[in-house]
């Protein structure tokens, strides 16, 4: 009996995102307890099917989201969890799928806030909040944390949502693409 590795990726992504879904949409927080158990299958099923090279992009996974996002978490704009939670794909699929999922969810990300800015009416205020964020900044000479100027429970958004339905649309890409 034959084993589908690349079945058991798409199943461990699978359960990744969805309960990182949930978690962020109850509490706003993604928790070690969801992430770490799928990054160390994720090394462990690489390993499996292709030994060092199979480590090597685990490891990519990994630590690209780490790389490229430290200075949104620094600022307050993105949380550890939502690194912990690309990281967990990047493990789970591999770095070029973490390259391609990362700005895709930010792209569906906008697109959300953009929509529930139209819902709530506040675009205008919201943007307004941005552009003395950046002018502070500039003024300052120095990146100021984006939390401390807008701590308000209707500005978050459960980044979740995005990494989700991004993940998905890599995989169903990268499947179409193979």
């Amino acid at each position: 009996m034959k084993i589908d590795i690349y079945l058991i990726k798409i199943l461990l992504l699978l359960l990744l995102t969805v309960f990182a879904l949930v978690s962020d949409l109850k509490t706003y927080r993604i928790g070690n307890r969801i992430v770490l158990p799928p990054i160390i299958l994720g090394i462990v099923i690489n390993i499996y099917e292709k030994q060092t090279i199979g480590l090597i992009e685990s490891m990519k996974g990994i630590f690209i989201p780490i790389i490229l996002l430290v200075l949104l978490f620094a600022l307050r704009m993105l949380g550890a969890g939502d690194i912990k939670l690309f990281s967990g794909i990047g493990a789970i699929m591999g770095g070029e799928f973490i390259i391609l999922c990362i700005p895709l969810s930010f792209l569906i990300g906008g697109i959300a806030c953009l929509i529930i800015m139209m819902v709530r009416k506040n675009a205008k205020e919201r943007f307004n909040i941005l552009y003395n964020y950046i002018k502070s900044c500039l003024i300052i000479g120095k990146l100021l944390p984006y939390e401390d100027i807008v701590s308000s429970k209707d500005a978050r958004f459960p980044l979740a949502t995005a990494i989700f339905a991004a993940s998905l649309v890599t995989l169903v890409t990268t499947i179409y693409m193979k």
